[in-house]
């Protein structure tokens, strides 16, 4: 969708952004550019957009719980989520709907 079409002045859009309460978001390819870089001892390395990053920051100051779910586990994923101060993190999930969706159910949102 492009920002050309929206009216952010349209009431009935205000009404429907009122309702989000938490932004989840899957890190390869959408926090990183999807590279996957492996130092020879196995250890995993990613490199994160810092705009992403800004962005985070934005709605958590915004009063939006913000989560991070991923089908990996690793310490680059939870080190992230400490610095951008995300509220939840959820690794290890290859089934991301469906954990976010129990997770929307407990945190009732």
């Amino acid at each position: 969708m492009s920002y050309n079409y929206l009216n952010f002045n349209d009431l009935n859009l205000k009404l429907k952004a009122k309702k989000i309460k938490i932004v989840a978001f899957d890190v390869d390819g959408v926090m990183t550019d999807g590279s996957l870089t492996f130092l020879e001892d196995g250890r995993e390395i990613k490199t994160y957009n810092a705009k992403d990053g800004q962005g985070v920051v934005m709605l958590n100051k915004a009063g939006f719980k913000t989560a991070i779910i991923t089908a990996r586990d690793n310490g680059t994923v939870e080190h992230r989520a400490q610095v951008l101060g995300i509220t939840k993190l959820f690794k290890g999930q290859k089934n991301k709907l469906k954990e976010i969706g129990r997770a929307s159910c407990r945190e009732r949102v």
